[in-house]
C-alpha cells in the first residue's frame, strides 16, 4: 500500500512513527547526556578528567564510525530495505549498552576507568549503527520541502517528548528510591526497553522505497567498499552547501548537547539545589524546546530557515548569558531563564537537520546519485567531534580548578572549592556560546534557500521522468524483438 495520502502529503501514521523512531532513543541519549558525566564523577567516583577522557574517545570513535555506517547503509540491499535493517539489528547492543552503563562495577577507579569505557564504546557504535541510518530515512520517505520539515518537527516532538518523559520519570524515582545507584540503574532500565519498543513501531510502520536500478548497478559493480568509501569522499570537499551544513549542524549541537551536561554542576554545586531539581531544570530547557517547535516551524515557511535560525540562537545565547549572571536562591529567575534558553534551543533541533534533504537532492542533480546517508553521517562526525572536545574541555577545566570527586557509595553531595564553583560557571557561559557564534557565521553564508531548492526537485523530476520514458521504450523495443 502506498503510504501517500497525495503527491505530496504522507499519511500521519506514518509521519507518528517516524518521531516515535526517535522517542526511545532519545529518552537513552537525554538520560545518558544529562547526567553521565555528572554519574561518573558524583557516583561512581571517578575524577572529572577521566571522565572527560571516556566521553571524549566514546565520542571520538562514534564520529569515525558514523562515516562507515552512513556510507555502507547507502549500500546496503535487502528485501526489507537499506535503512531499516540497521535501525533492526544494532537494537539489543544498544538496549543492553544503556542498562550497564548506569552499573558500578567496583570501587576502584582503574577498573571502573576501563569498564565505563568499553560500555560508553558500545553505546556510541549500536546508536551510530541505528542513529544515522533513521536520519537517512526521512529522505526515503518524501521529496516535498514542506513534509520533510513537517517529519523533522514529527521526529524532534518524539526525541523532546522522550526526553522529557525520563526526566520527569527521574523525578518521581527520586522520591521513590533512596540509593542514587539503584535510582540511575532503574532509570537505564526503563530507557532499554523504550529503545526497542520505539524502534520496532517505528521500522513496522514506515516504508522505503525500492533502490534505483541505477544505484543497484553501482553496488553490484563496487568490489572494494573501502575503496569506494574513500573516493566517495574526496569529491565531497567541493560540496559547498554540504561543507556548510556540516558545520551549522555540528556546531549548533555541539552546544545542544553540551548545555545539559553542565547543569548538574551548575543546579547541585553553584545554585545550591538538591539532585531532584535538576531533572526539573532540564524538563523546564527541553518542554520549552519542544514548544518552541510549533512557534519556529510555520514561521521557517514565512520568513525562512535561516531567519528563524538566527533570531532563536540569539534568543538561546542571551539566557545563558542570564544564567552566569544567577546567585544561589534566584530559583524563579533560574527557571525563567530555562523556559527562554529552551525557546531557541527549539531552532536548533528544527532547522540544521531539515537542510539535509535539499543539500541530498542538489547533489544528486549534480552527481546524479543519492547519498543522504553519507551526508548525515558526516553530519553526526561533526556533531561528534565537537562534543568529544567540548567533554574533555569540561573534564580537564573541572579537574584543573579542583574539582573533588565523590567517594562511590556515598550519597551525600561533596562539598566544593570557590574555583570549582566558578569553574562551572563559566562552563555554563563559554563552552555553548561559542560553537553558537560560529553556527551564526556560516548560517548567514549558507547557499542555498526554498527557491533554489524548488528548481532543484523540478528538474530532478524532470530527469526522472525522463529517465523513465526511456527505460520504457527500450523495454518495449525488446518485447517486440523477441515478439518478431
Amino acid at each position: 500500500m502506498n503510504d501517500h495520502s497525495d503527491q505530496n502529503q504522507l499519511r500521519t501514521t506514518t509521519r507518528v512513527a517516524y518521531g516515535v523512531g526517535d522517542l526511545g532513543p532519545a529518552m537513552a541519549g537525554n538520560f545518558l547526556l544529562v547526567f553521565c558525566f555528572f554519574f561518573l564523577t558524583n557516583v561512581a567516583g571517578l575524577p572529572p578528567d577521566q571522565a572527560g577522557v571516556i566521553l571524549m574517545l566514546s565520542n571520538f570513535c562514534c564520529a569515525v564510525s558514523t562515516l562507515v555506517v552512513g556510507f555502507l547503509s547507502d549500500r546496503t540491499q535487502t528485501r526489507w530495505g537499506r535503512r531499516r535493517v540497521w535501525m533492526l539489528g544494532t537494537t539489543p547492543i544498544f538496549a543492553i549498552a544503556c542498562c550497564l552503563h548506569w552499573w558500578v562495577p567496583t570501587s576502584d577507579d582503574g577498573v571502573n576507568f576501563v569498564y565505563y569505557l568499553i560500555v560508553a564504546l558500545l553505546f556510541q557504535a549500536a546508536s551510530t549503527g541505528y542513529l544515522v541510518p533513521y536520519g537517512a530515512l526521512l529522505t526515503d520517505l518524501s521529496e516535498d520541502y514542506h513534509e520533510r520539515t513537517r517529519l523533522t518537527s514529527y521526529r524532534f516532538i518524539g526525541a523532546l517528548g522522550g526526553g522529557a518523559g525520563i526526566l520527569l520519570l527521574a523525578r518521581f524515582i527520586a522520591d521513590w528510591v533512596g540509593s542514587a545507584q539503584q535510582q540511575f540503574l532503574d532509570l537505564g532500565l526503563v530507557c532499554a526497553l523504550s529503545i526497542v519498543i520505539s524502534i520496532v513501531w517505528c521500522c513496522l510502520v514506515t516504508y522505503e522505497p525500492s533502490t534505483s536500478s541505477e544505484n543497484s548497478s553501482a553496488d553490484k559493480e563496487s568490489s572494494n567498499a573501502f575503496r569506494d568509501f574513500w573516493r566517495e569522499m574526496k569529491p565531497l570537499l567541493s560540496n559547498r552547501p554540504l561543507l556548510f551544513l556540516i558545520g551549522i549542524y555540528g556546531l549548533s549541537w555541539t552546544a545542544v548537547e553540551l548545555l545539559p551536561g553542565i547543569l548538574p554542576y551548575f543546579v547541585v554545586n553553584t545554585m545550591d539545589l538538591d539532585f531532584s531539581a535538576v531533572a526539573l531544570m532540564v524538563l523546564i530547557l527541553q518542554a520549552s524546546a519542544m514548544m518552541g517547535m510549533f512557534l519556529w516551524n510555520p514561521l521557517t515557511q514565512q520568513v525562512g530557515k535561516k531567519t528563524v535560525f538566527g533570531v532563536g540562537t540569539l534568543v538561546w545565547i542571551l539566557a545563558e548569558v542570564g544564567l552566569f549572571r544567577l546567585h544561589a536562591g534566584d530559583l524563579s529567575f533560574m527557571y525563567g531563564l530555562a523556559t527562554i534558553a529552551g525557546l531557541g534551543m527549539a531552532t536548533a533541533y528544527l532547522v540544521p537537520t531539515s537542510m539535509l534533504p535539499e543539500v541530498a537532492d542538489w547533489d544528486e542533480l549534480q552527481t546524479g546519485k543519492r547519498r543522504e546517508g553519507l551526508f548525515y553521517s558526516l553530519m553526526l562526525f561533526g556533531q561528534k567531534m565537537g562534543l568529544a572536545l567540548g567533554l574533555f574541555l569540561l573534564g580537564q577545566f573541572l579537574s584543573w580548578s579542583g574539582f573533588r570527586e565523590t567517594v562511590p557509595g556515598d550519597d551525600l553531595v561533596t562539598l566544593q572549592p570557590d574555583s570549582a564553583l566558578f569553574a562551572v560557571r563559566i562552563a555554563m557561559l563559554v563552552l555553548p556560546i561559542l560553537p553558537l557564534l560560529a553556527s551564526l557565521v556560516l548560517t548567514y553564508f549558507y547557499p542555498l534557500n526554498q527557491q533554489v531548492h524548488q528548481d532543484t526537485v523540478t528538474q530532478l523530476q524532470q530527469r526522472r521522468k525522463g529517465a523513465n520514458a526511456e527505460y520504457e521504450d527500450a523495454d518495449a523495443q525488446l518485447q517486440q524483438q523477441e515478439a518478431g
